[in-house]
């Protein structure tokens, strides 16, 4: 029986860019149709067209999360089908932000600038962060993103302890004694409706 020392590595080539495509067809975030794969030794290079930097990255990350890819070089490239400007960039990625109102408190400001996006804010956590930033990578006619976004915790006012403890010492404080004058005359005036009686 003869060995074909090439041929397994072959059929893994075939099998991981079917593999590719299929997640390349699964991926929602992936709308491009002009993507090829090329798979040569479990080595993966993604060419072609998209639209959004984010489906450049998805792509990306569908062709690693293939069993068997040993590495992924990303030449595709991103032309929007028609030119845009940076006004309706900026008001796409506002629009999209405000779609996340159930995540975000504060909206970052944004700013657009040759197609170069820069969010700047401060919001509570970096999941939010990052959604800021995936929100302007989708939007067609984004070049780029500098995230300025900063992650600070909100800190709660945290009530005064020493003010309730003091307040609590007042209250737990006994009644001051009566002076003996006040003591003697409420005796004397006891003692005088005792006798009336």
């Amino acid at each position: 029986m003869k060995l074909y020392p090439n041929a397994f590595p072959r059929k893994q080539d075939d099998r991981i860019r079917e593999d590719i495509h299929r997640q390349l067809m699964w991926q929602t975030d992936i709308q491009s149709e002009e993507i090829d794969v090329e798979v040569k030794d479990c080595s993966v290079t993604l060419s072609g067209r998209v639209e959004t930097r984010l489906e450049r990255m998805e792509a990306e990350n569908a062709a690693k999360a293939v069993f068997g890819v040993s590495c992924v070089r990303n030449n595709i490239c991103i032309e929007p089908k028609r030119p845009r400007s940076d006004e309706e960039i900026r008001a796409e990625i506002a629009a999209g932000l405000r779609t996340m109102t159930s995540v975000l408190e504060e909206l970052p400001a944004v700013s657009v600038s040759d197609g170069v996006v820069t969010l700047r804010g401060t919001l509570r956590w970096h999941f939010q962060r990052a959604g800021a930033e995936k929100v302007a990578d989708a939007v067609v006619g984004t070049r780029q993103v500098r995230n300025l976004i900063e992650v600070a915790p909100r800190v709660e006012k945290q009530p005064d302890h020493d003010a309730e403890t003091q307040t609590e010492k007042v209250r737990m404080q006994p009644q001051s004694a009566p002076v003996p004058g006040a003591l003697l005359l409420l005796l004397n005036g006891n003692h005088r409706q005792s006798r009336a009686m």
